[in-house]
């Protein structure tokens, strides 16, 4: 159990920091969907 307890941590903590750039990528990505679907509805 410790040594895959071990590992598991390793594993969660690179993860973590993929997880909050996938996050502001994601994010950045909803703002320029909204925008696009607001000229949209403009247009």
């Amino acid at each position: 159990m410790a040594k895959g307890q071990k590992k598991s941590t390793k594993e969660i903590r690179k993860p973590k920091k993929a997880v909050v750039k996938i996050e502001t990528v994601s994010a950045g990505f909803n703002k320029d969907q909204r925008n696009t679907l607001d000229n949209i509805k403009k247009s």
